[in-house]
């Protein structure tokens, strides 16, 4: 019989991946994505009658607050768990690439443009936005 092979991003069994490991639960990543859309959805999206003003300023206020926070966290990171890049990664690319978009993230926000700039370099990520 063959070995298993371990994923080095993953712990195994009974081990966590130690201090500084990044606890979240599906919410907290839809925390940043749902300012996001909203903002989206009354910017561009929505017929222009049906836009509100006021919930795209609220929306960037809650957008800008998870921005501080990725950018804090990621002070002395290179990507989001220490273990390396994972799929918690995957999910807040696209998150940063909205915020930048919607310019929420902005250069000020050393540590979380440069993640953002990590996570923009990936071949993959190139990919997808050429798809």
């Amino acid at each position: 019989p063959s070995e298993p092979v371990h994923d080095p991003h993953v712990p195994p069994a009974g081990r966590s991946r130690g201090r500084g490991a990044v606890r979240r639960r599906p919410d907290a990543l839809r925390t940043f994505a749902r300012p996001l859309g909203d903002m989206a959805q009354h910017t561009s999206i929505k017929p222009e009658a049906e836009r509100i003003p006021e919930v795209v300023v609220e929306s960037r206020e809650r957008a800008l607050l998870c921005v501080e926070a990725v950018d804090a966290h990621m002070q002395d990171k290179e990507y989001l768990v220490d273990c390396g890049f994972t799929a918690a990664d995957i999910v807040m690319g696209y998150s940063m690439m909205l915020a930048r978009r919607f310019s929420v993230l902005e250069d000020h926000h050393e540590h979380g443009s440069a993640y953002f700039d990590r996570l923009l370099a990936r071949p993959a990520f190139q990919a997808a936005l050429q798809a």
